[in-house]
C-alpha cells in the first residue's frame, strides 16, 4: 500500500515539475542565443506572438545585408558567439510576465573581426503556450 502511494504521488508530481522546467532566464537564453547564432526557428519559439513581426522584420533585414547564400553556405564562419559570461536573474515576477535582466560579459565574432562588451540589459518576459518568451525591453 506504501508504494502504491508513492507511485500515485510520483505520478501525480512529475508532470507539474515536468510544465514548470522553463523559466524566463531559459527562456531569455534560448532567445539571445537564437539570435545570436541566426537561428530563426528557434528564435521565434522563444518570441512573445505580440514581437513575432518585429523580429521578422529584422530577420529580414539582417539577411539583406549580410546575403542569404553566404548564411546558409558559411553561417559558421560568419557569426559567433559566446554567451558563457552572461548572468541571467529575474528581476520581478507577477503572474504569466517577468523582467530579466541579462549582465556580463559577451563576446562576437564575424568572420575574423571580433568584440568584447559589457552587457546590462533587462528584457520584458511573457509566458504564452506554456513557455517563456522574449516580449520587449
Amino acid at each position: 500500500m506504501k508504494r502504491l502511494s508513492l507511485l500515485v504521488l510520483l505520478l501525480l508530481v512529475f508532470p507539474l515539475s515536468a510544465c514548470s522546467g522553463d523559466s524566463p532566464e531559459a527562456g531569455m537564453r534560448e532567445w539571445l542565443e537564437a539570435s545570436f547564432q541566426m537561428k530563426g526557428t528557434k528564435l521565434a519559439e522563444r518570441t512573445c506572438n505580440r514581437m513575432i513581426p518585429m523580429v521578422q522584420n529584422m530577420g529580414a533585414m539582417l539577411s539583406g545585408i549580410i546575403g542569404a547564400g553566404q548564411l546558409i553556405a558559411r553561417q559558421d564562419l560568419i557569426l559567433q558567439s559566446d554567451l558563457s559570461g552572461l548572468r541571467f536573474e529575474t528581476v520581478s515576477s507577477s503572474g504569466n510576465s517577468a523582467r530579466v535582466r541579462v549582465r556580463g560579459e559577451i563576446r562576437v565574432a564575424i568572420m575574423a573581426a571580433f568584440q568584447v562588451a559589457q552587457m546590462d540589459y533587462t528584457a520584458d518576459m511573457v509566458l504564452e503556450d506554456n513557455r517563456w518568451k522574449w516580449c520587449g525591453p
